[in-house]
C-alpha cells in the first residue's frame, strides 16, 4: 500500500472512533495559545497562554502549561493504544518543538486521507481545485496569489465543504490572530473579562467556535470519507 492508503487505513475498523482529534490554535506568527480536543465523543478546551486567563475562566475553561499538558496527552495515548489525528503536521511539529515525543505511528496526518479521498473518490473536483491553484500561483494580482499562498483549496473547510459540511458563519481563514490580538488587548487595558465590549466577547467566543470546528468538524469529515474510501476500495 502507499503512504496515503496505509494512514487511511489506519483510522478504519473504529480507531478513529478511538482516536483523539487535535488543534492547536496559534498566532500567524508567534506562540500557541489553545487546544481543542475531541475524544470518546467528548471535546474540551483548554488555555496556554497565561495573557488569556480571564478570558479562560470567563468561559470555565483551565489554563496549563503547554508542554506538560502536551506530554499528558501524547501518555494518554500511547497508554490506551489510541491515535492522535490532526488535520496538517502543524500539531506534530508543536509537539516536536516543545520537547514532546510522539511515535511515529502514533500521529496521523488528516489531510493524506482527504488528499487520497479526493483522489479516489472526488477525482472532478481534484482536477477543478489544480487548476484554481495553478490559476492563482500564475496571477498578476496580490490578492490572487495571497489566496495561493493561504492554500485555497486544499484547506479544512475546502475538504469539508466536498463532502458537505459547511463552516460555521463566523470563520475566518487565518482570523484567529486579528481576534486573539483585539481581545488581549481590551483585557490589558481593561483589568477584567467583564469590561471588554461585547464585539471583543463575541471575537473570543468566535475563536473559540472557529477551533471547535477545526476538531469537531475534522472529525465528521473524517467519518465520511472513510466510509466512501472504503466503498471504492
Amino acid at each position: 500500500m502507499s503512504r496515503k492508503q496505509l494512514t487511511w487505513h489506519r483510522l478504519d475498523n473504529g480507531q478513529l472512533e478511538r482516536a483523539i482529534i487535535l488543534d492547536f490554535e496559534s498566532f500567524q506568527v508567534g506562540p500557541t495559545v489553545l487546544a481543542g480536543v475531541l475524544a470518546d465523543g467528548q471535546f474540551g478546551q483548554v488555555v496556554f497562554d497565561r495573557r488569556l486567563d480571564l478570558s479562560a475562566r470567563a468561559k470555565g475553561l483551565d489554563v496549563a502549561d503547554l508542554a506538560s499538558w502536551s506530554s499528558l496527552l501524547v501518555r494518554r495515548a500511547i497508554d490506551q493504544d489510541r491515535l492522535i489525528v490532526a488535520f496538517s503536521s502543524t500539531e506534530s511539529d508543536v509537539l516536536v518543538d516543545i520537547g514532546v515525543e510522539v511515535p511515529g505511528l502514533r500521529f496521523v496526518n488528516a489531510k493524506m486521507v482527504a488528499d487520497e479521498w479526493r483522489k479516489r473518490c472526488r477525482p472532478t473536483i481534484r482536477k477543478q481545485v489544480a487548476q484554481l491553484r495553478r490559476k492563482l500561483r500564475v496571477s498578476r494580482s496580490p490578492k490572487q496569489r495571497e489566496r495561493y499562498w493561504a492554500k485555497e483549496g486544499n484547506r479544512l473547510i475546502d475538504y469539508a465543504a466536498n463532502v458537505g459540511i459547511k463552516r460555521p458563519h463566523m470563520y475566518r481563514h487565518r482570523g484567529v490572530t486579528r481576534r486573539l490580538n483585539d481581545v488581549m488587548g481590551q483585557l490589558q487595558r481593561r483589568g477584567a473579562y467583564g469590561r471588554l465590549t461585547r464585539t471583543a466577547k463575541a471575537k473570543w467566543a468566535n475563536v473559540l467556535r472557529h477551533n471547535e470546528f477545526d476538531v469537531v468538524g475534522l472529525s465528521e469529515m473524517l467519518g465520511i470519507m472513510l466510509r466512501e474510501l472504503k466503498s471504492h476500495a
